[in-house]
């Protein structure tokens, strides 16, 4: 039996932005206070960014694809940007984000209903 590969390209996995002008220490620290959150089936992103002339870095949950512009920023003082506080920081913008804006029934159905395809869709093409 042939069984074509199904693919919805209207799904949204999250991902992290960190913009460029960040200096290499502070990147390396942001990257390594990422590696424990898992933005693959949010249906937000986060965005990093340290202003040319700005004494803050933000890190911003936001939602640019939909038709309402869901954002939340924390900003973190450069005087404060330890390796801690910058994991606080990235913890609380999800956090936050989540609570401010839980998800939809749509979007939890969609979840479901991905997962749920790709389940049959293993199923049916396991050759035993």
């Amino acid at each position: 039996m042939r069984v074509q590969n199904i693919s919805n390209t209207q799904n949204f996995k999250g991902g992290v932005f960190i913009r460029s002008n960040l200096n290499p220490a502070l990147e390396k620290t942001i990257k390594n206070s990422l590696k424990d959150i898992n933005l693959g089936n949010k249906p937000f992103s986060l965005a990093i960014e340290n202003p040319v002339k700005g004494d803050f870095l933000s890190i911003v949950a936001h939602n640019d694809f939909g038709k309402e512009d869901k954002k939340y920023t924390v900003l973190v003082h450069r005087l404060s940007q330890k390796p801690a506080v910058i994991t606080d920081a990235v913890h609380e913008a999800v956090n936050k984000y989540e609570t401010l804006y839980p998800a939809t029934f749509t979007e939890k159905s969609k979840v479901f209903f991905n997962n749920l395809g790709k389940k049959l869709f293993e199923i049916i093409t396991d050759e035993e």
